[in-house]
């Protein structure tokens, strides 16, 4: 602006954003969110049809962590890790988004501390799970692959892929034969309901959860998409493989943005 004013003449106006800033720092924190979610819901869907996988909406969650100035209003809110020694290290949070695959788009986000009770990356996802509609297909790391998140994305009417979880073994040889490296095998549910979930919850819980098991580049790959004559093996393998979108998203949000 002031380059376009001196070239044409006119006097430069002030260089100062603090007018700005101050203006900014009075805008209602639920103000932002509801924007941010309101904005990403109406671009997600004007997305193109022939961006969605296989007719359906494809979103990416997966969870990263932020620094911020070193205030004692920060710390207080958002503690520093214990590894770091105090006074030498910085505030972070930790956060937890929802992504549309088809134009990168943050549809949700939940932050909070980096550490303390209900901060872990689960925790934060059950809080924006409402802005996961039916016919939505979820796409995350092994870290998502849970009995329990695969439920409440099932009551959603939503489906899941995820890499399988370091935690579970697949064997090839059991289930139900769907081709090469391609079957399906039955869950039980845990038997330890997680401190989390009310007692009544835990017991409307199914007892058992039919997953679908492939590899692909060799990786166990899980979902709920069953059907192998609908999604083949070689397709949910390509599918996987756009997971990585969800870091680039990251970067150009904590970098450019």
């Amino acid at each position: 602006m002031l380059a376009e004013r001196v070239a044409q003449g006119e006097p430069p106006c002030s260089s100062n954003t603090k007018s700005y800033c101050n203006a900014r720092l009075r805008l209602p924190i639920s103000l932002v969110k509801r924007l941010v979610r309101e904005t990403g819901r109406l671009l997600h869907l004007k997305s193109e049809e022939d961006w969605k996988w296989k007719g359906r909406s494809v979103m990416l969650v997966d969870g990263t962590t932020v620094s911020m100035p070193d205030t004692p209003e920060n710390q207080k809110m958002y503690p520093q890790p214990e590894s770091q020694k105090e006074g030498v290290g910085f505030p972070i949070a930790r956060l937890v988004a929802i992504i549309s695959l088809s134009c990168g788009v943050v549809l949700d986000v939940a932050i909070g501390a980096y550490k303390g009770k209900e901060t872990g990356e689960h925790a934060l996802l059950r809080q924006i799970l409402g802005s996961i509609s039916a016919g939505d297909i979820i796409l995350g790391d092994r870290y998502y692959c849970s009995y329990f998140l695969i439920v409440m994305l099932q009551q959603l009417g939503a489906d899941a892929v995820f890499r399988i979880h370091a935690r579970r073994k697949s064997d090839f040889r059991r289930g139900k034969r769907l081709g090469k490296k391609d079957h399906t095998v039955i869950w039980e549910k845990p038997k330890q309901r997680p401190n989390w979930m009310a007692e009544i919850v835990y017991c409307q819980m199914p007892d058992t959860l039919t997953i679908r098991e492939i590899k692909s580049n060799g990786k166990i790959i899980t979902t709920t998409l069953l059907d192998p004559k609908e999604v083949t093996r070689k397709e949910l393998g390509e599918l996987y493989t756009k997971r990585w979108f969800i870091e680039v998203d990251f970067r150009f949000i904590k970098t450019v943005l």
